[in-house]
């Protein structure tokens, strides 16, 4: 579906707004690695913002 990791990368980051747009475009700037790197972008930006399904599944539950 992706010539490349970072293609993957590239079609989430066109999608992201606010904060974490903005700490993706940090990341673009510094040239980071985990650009080209689906898993190590994924974990990096769990690790900052949290998982967003859990936060879906909790407001899901407690409406």
């Amino acid at each position: 579906m992706f010539p490349d990791e970072g293609a993957c990368v590239n079609t989430i980051a066109a999608n992201l707004e606010g904060e974490v747009a903005e700490w993706m475009t940090v990341l673009h700037n510094k040239g980071a690695p985990e650009l080209g790197n689906i898993s190590t972008f994924i974990e990096e930006l769990r690790a900052r913002f949290g998982d967003p399904t859990q936060a879906c599944w909790v407001e899901q539950v407690h409406g």
